[in-house]
């Protein structure tokens, strides 16, 4: 009995193994997890800290990319693997890469069942095993966008190996307002769902027990980046070839699919002609007839829209579309707000149905229904960083990336970000970066790790030798030692991105005056709109400085005045340093409410009337939440928001460690996420603030900052020695000059001259602290005798 027992077992045990395929003894889970407040990626319940890469690879569709092998070809398992050995070469472990369904469907027609698919995952099984032998950790990326298997394309009437056909029958194609079909799914398209849902049953079932498995990621859209086309790589072909090229307001969806699904909406929005003959302010629309009205009756200015694409929720730079659309186009945006987030709805259930226990990220940077969706774990997108030539209408981007990794954060979800590395302007593919660019790269990388994001590069599959590198990824020298340089980098706690944009404006040469290099502006409009530098351009008061009141304001690209600090609305001469009553420090320095001087606490917060006015909150743009500053090093004082126990303001510091009840009140400590035990304080002498709290140099309490920064010997007594500064102890070994990454002065201490306290503890001018502030600026010669100059 026993043996024959034994054999049963044994015989399931195998077939098992067998039908669950590669690798399921070894499954690693992945989770959300919460390291001081942040999300952070648990494997295995231990959390993963490196950044990631990005595999891009493309397929030819029947012409292959030069020097770029192509899947099923024995040279693009070679390729993969060398992606995958580059990463670990830079100290990164964790790898995403793309699973087209047109690399592995090779059914001749559409397959009678699941099991009668002509699925290849042989190539891919070499790569997913390799990658588990080396310890590297896969994030399989897919989305049904332009690489699509032959037989759906022939279905639709669609020519083999075309990326678009003009007059276009395809019912189910994304279609642009001149009749061109791209060869890619309408969104939402019901018929799309299922087929690409077979192949990701499929694709989830051979790889979720995987042991290089840690995650899934998806796309919508033509480019897989959340916003409906044209398809940018089908118009401007940036592999070579012949191109769609760019005509005015290419809008879609005008496919036959999208219009009877928009015409159900309506329908169920309005009911009757008459109820959308009102809405739409035309008496001869139809219900019955229904047709998607012309691009020129959708939107308010045609002539706004030569290059501009039609106003889209993936992305936050378009403002309130009212401004732009008629109420036809505001059902048009309406509709194809919903669709899309009704197709996020269901493959993200669908993911998750399949695999519960691994994450699954979105590419969707500025949607917040998808931070928002319960079944997405994490959020990732790919800016096209050129310091020189921004793409498109992204002279903001700087400001863009950083914010999006802040409401990401915020929303509780995994922030990546797939850094592209954009080719720069007068420079052939391939070359070595200039040394702007590299330094702009490294302050987007350093910017998102003291956010909580995780920065990730791209890298592809081209030969190495080619001399065709058209694909803004990190290969050369130059762009392998950065992302060496920002996975050593360790944010300091409390220094956050403005840091490093000062420190980006000042390699770059942005702040000489005169004629600043191309892509200054980047910086600028971070300092302005991150940092809250100077809003005096914001023309329309939304909080907000576009890249048009920029350019209108400064037409010859100046520079805001140099002594423009964190939140001050710079007003009138835009140079000299704005400084405050005499004596104390020009807005934005941290004081205390009544010193006259409307300081970044008491304007963001709108805590202080007497000196910021009955409106002393600023006007944020819609849905966005201003930043938060974060606590400083030790719990020393927040970056922002800087005061003491019983100054009558509950500060940031006060109000997240509960150690104030005489500004906070007794329920001072705020409710912590699921999970998160607030930190506790210690109590410190009577009606002093408990160790750990930020008090003030000379009060008789060694706190936390002063302890860990030795910059108050008469509270700590004289064994309080200084920390090394924030570079020092990154352990940063710069490839070269140009890749040198620091937070203030080579080698200086962190602590300022006098035993003063170290840069970014803001004080109070007669404080008897010569602080960074007043040392840098020259504001307050009491404090700082013989360097009222400033440097």
């Amino acid at each position: 009995m026993i043996p024959t027992r034994l054999s049963v077992l044994l015989a399931c045990l195998l077939l098992t193994t067998v039908l669950a395929g590669p690798g399921d003894a070894l499954a690693a889970a992945s989770a959300v997890g919460r390291e001081r407040g942040r999300p952070i990626l648990l494997v295995d319940g231990k959390p993963a800290t490196s950044g990631f890469v990005e595999i891009y690879y493309y397929p030819g569709r029947g012409n292959p990319m030069p020097g770029q092998p192509e899947y099923g070809d024995p040279r693009w398992v070679e390729a993969m693997k060398r992606a995958v050995d580059t990463a670990l070469a830079q100290g990164v472990r964790l790898v995403m890469a793309s699973v087209w369904w047109s690399d592995i469907d090779r059914s001749p027609a559409r397959p009678a069942t699941l099991q009668a698919a002509r699925y290849d995952f042989a190539p891919l099984d070499a790569v997913m095993d390799y990658a588990a032998r080396r310890k590297a950790q896969v994030v399989l990326k897919t989305s049904a966008n332009h690489f699509l298997p032959g037989w759906w394309l022939a279905e639709q009437g669609f020519p083999p190996g075309a990326g678009y056909q003009e007059r276009s029958a395809c019912r189910s194609c994304e279609t642009d307002a001149y009749g061109t079909a791209y060869a890619n799914p309408s969104m939402g398209s019901l018929e799309a769902r299922r087929d690409f849902g077979a192949f990701l049953e499929a694709l989830v079932g051979r790889y979720r027990t995987h042991p290089a498995l840690v995650g899934w990621a998806f796309g919508l859209g033509p480019t897989g980046e959340d916003g409906y086309g044209p398809n940018y790589i089908v118009v401007d072909a940036p592999g070579g070839g012949k191109g769609l090229g760019r005509r005015p307001m290419m809008f879609t969806d005008y496919s036959p699919d999208f219009t009877a699904r928009f015409r159900s909406w309506l329908t169920a929005r309005y009911g009757t002609d008459a109820g959308l003959r009102q809405a739409w302010g035309d008496p001869k629309v139809s219900l019955t007839d229904f047709r998607v009205p012309p691009p020129a009756e959708l939107v308010r200015d045609p002539a706004q829209f030569a290059r501009r694409p039609f106003p889209d929720a993936a992305n936050d730079r378009d403002g309130d579309p009212a401004r732009w659309l008629t109420p036809k186009g505001m059902d048009f945006y309406a509709f194809r707000n919903w669709a899309r987030d009704d197709e996020t709805e269901y493959f993200a259930r669908l993911f998750k149905s399949l695999d519960k226990k691994h994450v699954l990220f979105i590419n969707a940077r500025a949607r917040a229904t998808a931070r928002a969706n319960p079944d997405i774990d994490g959020v990732f997108f790919n800016p096209n960083p050129r310091f020189g030539q921004p793409l498109f209408f992204e002279n903001d981007q700087l400001n863009l990336i950083l914010r999006s990794v802040e409401r990401i954060v915020a929303a509780g979800k995994l922030a990546w970000v797939a850094s592209e590395n954009g080719h720069e302007s007068g420079r052939s593919p391939g070359a070595e970066e200039s040394k702007e660019q590299i330094n702009y790269l490294l302050a987007i990388g350093c910017g998102v790790k003291s956010l909580g994001g995780v920065m990730g590069y791209a890298v592809d599959l081209l030969d190495p030798d080619t001399a065709n590198a058209w694909l803004p990824t990190w290969r050369t020298a130059h762009a392998l030692s950065a992302i060496k340089a920002i996975e050593a980098w360790k944010p300091a706690p409390g220094r956050g991105p403005c840091e490093t944009i000062t420190e980006l404006r000042r390699r770059n040469g942005c702040d000489a005056g005169g004629s600043p290099p191309a892509g200054c502006r980047l910086t600028e409009l971070a300092l302005i709109n991150y940092c809250r530098t100077d809003l005096s351009c914001d023309a329309d008061h939304d909080g907000r400085v576009s890249e048009e009141e920029y350019a209108a304001c400064r037409p010859g690209g100046q520079m805001p005045p140099p002594g423009a600090s964190p939140g001050s609305p710079a007003a009138g001469p835009t140079t000299g340093v704005p400084s405050g009553p005499a004596g104390v420090p020009p807005a934005g320095a941290a004081g205390k409410c009544g010193d006259g001087v409307c300081d970044d606490f008491e304007r963001s917060h709108g805590v202080c009337p007497a000196d910021c006015g009955a409106s002393s909150s600023p006007a944020a743009p819609a849905g966005v939440t201003p930043p938060v500053p974060s606590a400083g090093p030790a719990g020393g004082p927040s970056g922002v928001a800087a005061g003491k126990c019983g100054d009558g303001i509950c500060d940031d510091f006060e109000r997240s460690h509960g150690v104030c009840p005489a500004d906070c009140g007794a329920s001072s400590s705020p409710a912590a996420p699921a999970g998160v035990t607030p930190p506790v304080s210690s109590a410190g002498p009577a009606g002093g603030p408990p160790a750990g709290a930020a008090g003030k140099c000379g009060d008789g309490v060694c706190d936390d900052f002063e302890r860990a920064r030795g910059v108050c010997p008469q509270d700590c007594g004289p064994a309080s020695g200084a920390s090394s500064s924030p570079a020092a102890s990154s352990g940063i070994k710069p490839a070269s000059p140009t890749l040198r990454v620091s937070s203030g002065s080579p080698g200086a201490p962190a602590g300022g001259p006098g035993g003063g306290p170290p840069p970014g503890a803001a004080g109070k001018c007669g404080d008897g602290v010569c602080d960074d502030f007043e040392r840098t600026r020259g504001v307050c010669p009491q404090d700082c005798p013989g360097q009222a100059g400033g440097s």
